[in-house]
C-alpha cells in the first residue's frame, strides 16, 4: 500500500506489475504461514461433548488449543481432549480449572491428515469455549540449511519445526552442531526511556524436542526448563545444539518457538518480524585457526629482543654467554635473587584465579541446568562448541592464547637475561619486576579464559583481574628502572630510599582496586535488572560510604605518588 501510494504517477503497466508482484508476495507469505481456526462455545448439557475437525495437509503442523470455562463453583474444571478419530491417539489433553484465565496448549508437530475429535468433559451447566488453531510449522532443510519468516504478535508465540536425520548431522561426529538463528529488523523505540536496554523490543527463542515444554515456556519464558535451550534477543540471537549441549544433538524433529512477552512495553500493541534460520555444520575444524593464532603470537619474541638492541646494545656481549648458567638460573630461581614482586603476583594468581573459576563454573552449570542462555551471554555469531566435551565457545577461549604465549616469552627471555648477568659476573641485577610482568600476562590470559566460560556482568571483573597488575607493574618498572644507571646518583638515591615495595603495592593499591571493582560491579548489575530498581541490593547509605572511602583512598594514592616523585617540600619528608 505504501509503495502504491508513493508511486501514483507511474504508468499503468508498471503500476499493474507492481500490484501483481505485491499480491503474489502476500499469497506466498500466506501460503508459508497457513493456519486454520475452529471455535467452539457452548454450555455442557452432559458429561461429554464431541466436536469433529477434518483437515488434510502434506506439511508438518501443530495444533494450538486455547480453552476456557466458566462456572459458579470454583472447584469445577473441564477436561479438553484432542484425539485422532481413527486411532483415538491423544494429541492434547488439558484439565482446565474454571477459576483460571484462558490457557494455550500445544500438540507435537505432525503431518495431520484426516478427522480429529475435540472431546470436552465436565459437569452440566458449565460454560466453555475452545479455539483450535492449526499452523504449518515446517522449516525445510535443503543442503543443511533452511529458513522461515513470520510475524510474532505481542503476547503470542509462533512455533516452527524441522527434521534432521543421522546422515545430515553425522551424530557420531563430535564436531557436528546445529545453529538456530533468530533475526529481526524491528527495534521498538520508547521515547520515555533513556537506556538503550529499555528501548529494545525483546523476543524469546527456545529450541527443544519436547512439545510439552512449550506450554511452560509460553506461560513463563524465564522458567527453568531443563530439556530445552533458550535466550532473549532484540535483533539477533543464536542457539547452538551440539554433542555437549543440553538438550544434546540428536536426529528427529526439533521445535523452534519465538514469542514476545506481554511484559515488554505494556502499553504498545506490536508485531515483531522474525526470520528463523537453521544451519547444520559438520566440517568445522579448530586446528587451522588455533595454529595460525599461535604462530602470530610467536611474533612477540621480537619485542624484547628489539628493545634490548635499541636500549642496551652497547652492553651486550653474547660471546661470554654460557648455556650452563641458564640451567643454574632455572635450578636456583626460587631461592636466588630478589623476587618479592614475583612471589606476590604468584600468590594473587593462586587465590583469585581459583576463586574466579569456581564462580564462573557455578554460573555455567546453572545455565546448563536451566537451559537459560541469558545467564552467560555469548557472542552467538561466532560461537563454536568444544565437540562433545564442553559447551563453551572454544574460539572465545583460544583468543586468549596470545596473552599466555607472550607472558611465557617474557619469562623465558628474562631468565636468559639473568643467566647472561651470571655469565658476565654481574653482582647487581634484579629481574623480579620483569618476571612479574610476564607472569601477569599469563594470568591475564587465564582470567579472560575463565570469563569466556560464562560471560556476564559480574564475571567480567575476572577478565580484568590482572589488567590492573600489568598497568601498575609497568609504572613501577619505569620508576624503579632508573636505579640500574650506576652513574645517576640522584635517581639511585631515590631508588634506594623510595623504591616501591611489592608488599605495599599489593596492600595499598591492588587490594583496594579489586574491592572497589567488585562493589562497582554490584552497583552496575542493579541497573541491568529492572525489578531491582526500587529494591537495591546495596542500601543507599552503604553506597554513599563506599564513594567516600573511594575518594579518601584516591587522595592517599595521589599523595603517595607525589612523595615518591619528591614533589613535597623536604620538611614534609618523614625521614628528615
Amino acid at each position: 500500500h505504501y509503495f502504491i501510494q508513493s508511486n501514483l504517477r507511474m504508468d499503468p503497466c508498471p503500476r499493474a506489475l507492481l500490484l501483481v508482484t505485491l499480491l503474489s508476495f502476500i499469497a506466498i507469505s500466506e501460503a508459508q504461514q497457513k493456519s486454520f481456526d475452529w471455535e467452539f462455545t457452548g454450555t455442557l448439557s452432559g458429561p461429554v461433548v464431541e466436536r469433529d475437525v477434518t483437515f488434510s495437509e502434506s506439511r508438518r503442523s501443530i495444533f494450538n488449543l486455547k480453552c476456557f470455562c466458566e462456572s459458579s463453583n470454583e472447584d469445577d474444571y473441564v477436561q479438553f481432549n484432542l484425539i485422532e478419530a481413527s486411532t483415538y491417539k491423544s494429541l492434547v489433553s488439558v484439565n482446565q480449572q474454571c477459576v483460571v484465565d484462558e490457557l494455550v496448549y500445544f500438540s507435537h508437530p505432525h503431518i495431520f491428515d484426516g478427522t480429529y475429535k475435540l472431546q470436552i468433559y465436565g459437569n452440566s451447566g458449565i460454560k466453555y469455549s475452545a479455539e483450535l488453531i492449526l499452523n504449518t510449522t515446517d522449516i525445510d532443510i535443503k543442503d543443511q540449511k533452511g529458513s522461515s519468516t513470520f510475524q510474532v504478535p505481542k503476547g503470542e508465540m509462533v512455533v516452527k519445526s524441522f527434521d534432521v536425520t543421522d546422515d545430515e548431522i553425522r551424530s557420531t561426529a563430535d564436531w557436528t552442531y546445529i545453529q538456530v538463528t533468530a533475526e529481526s529488523p524491528d527495534k521498538f523505540i520508547d521515547p520515555t526511556k533513556t537506556s538503550e536496554d529499555d528501548k529494545r523490543f525483546v523476543g524469546k527463542l527456545i529450541v527443544t524436542q519436547n512439545a510439552e515444554e512449550l506450554q511452560t515456556f509460553f506461560m513463563n519464558p524465564d522458567a527453568v526448563i531443563s530439556g530445552s535451550i533458550r535466550l532473549s534477543f532484540s535483533t539477533f540471537g543464536r542457539l547452538t545444539i551440539s554433542n555437549a549441549s543440553n538438550p544434546i544433538l540428536a536426529s528427529g524433529t526439533w521445535i523452534v518457538a519465538v514469542m514476545v512477552h506481554p511484559s515488554t512495553t505494556e502499553k504498545v500493541t506490536y508485531q515483531k518480524r522474525v526470520s528463523v534460520s537453521v544451519n547444520i555444520v559438520t566440517d568445522y575444524s579448530y586446528a587451522p585457526g588455533i595454529g595460525i593464532l599461535f604462530l602470530v603470537s610467536l611474533l612477540g619474541i621480537f619485542i624484547p629482543v628489539v628493545s634490548r638492541l635499541i636500549f642496551d646494545a652497547g652492553n651486550m656481549n653474547f660471546t661470554k654467554f654460557q648455556i650452563k648458567y641458564w640451567f643454574i638460573t632455572i635450578k636456583t630461581w626460587v631461592w636466588s635473587g630478589h623476587k618479592g614482586m614475583t612471589y606476590f603476583t604468584t600468590l594473587l594468581a593462586a587465590l583469585l584465579i581459583v576463586s574466579a573459576y569456581q564462580v564462573a563454573h557455578a554460573k555455567y552449570r546453572e545455565m546448563m541446568t536451566s537451559g537459560n542462555r541469558d545467564t552467560c551471554y555469548y557472542n552467538e555469531k561466532c560461537y563454536r562448541p568444544y565437540g562433545a566435551y564442553y559447551d563453551v565457545s572454544v574460539n572465545g577461549i583460544s583468543s586468549n592464547l596470545p596473552f599466555m604465549v607472550q607472558g611465557i616469552i617474557m619469562v623465558l627471555y628474562f631468565s636468559f637475561a639473568e643467566a647472561y648477568c651470571r655469565s658476565n659476573n654481574h653482582k647487581h641485577f634484579d629481574y623480579t619486576i620483569p618476571y612479574s610482568f610476564g607472569l601477569a600476562f599469563i594470568c591475564e590470559g587465564f582470567g579472560s579464559l575463565i570469563y569466556h566460560i560464562c560471560p556476564s556482568q559480574i564475571i567480567f571483573q575476572f577478565d580484568t583481574l590482572f589488567m590492573f597488575v600489568i598497568s601498575i607493574i609497568s609504572v613501577i618498572a619505569i620508576y624503579d628502572g632508573y636505579s640500574i644507571r650506576e652513574n645517576d646518583v640522584r635517581y639511585s638515591t631515590i631508588a634506594k630510599h623510595k623504591s616501591v615495595r611489592s608488599a605495599k603495592v599489593f596492600a595499598f593499591f591492588i587490594g583496594p582496586v579489586y574491592f572497589f571493582n567488585f562493589i562497582g560491579n554490584l552497583i552496575s548489575t542493579e541497573d541491568l535488572i529492572p525489578e531491582m530498581q526500587h529494591n537495591l541490593w546495596l542500601p543507599i547509605p552503604f553506597i554513599i560510604v563506599f564513594y567516600v572511602i573511594f575518594f579518601i583512598w584516591w587522595m592517599f594514592i595521589l599523595a603517595w605518588i607525589a612523595y615518591k616523585l619528591d614533589l613535597f617540600p623536604d620538611s614534609w619528608n618523614p625521614q628528615h
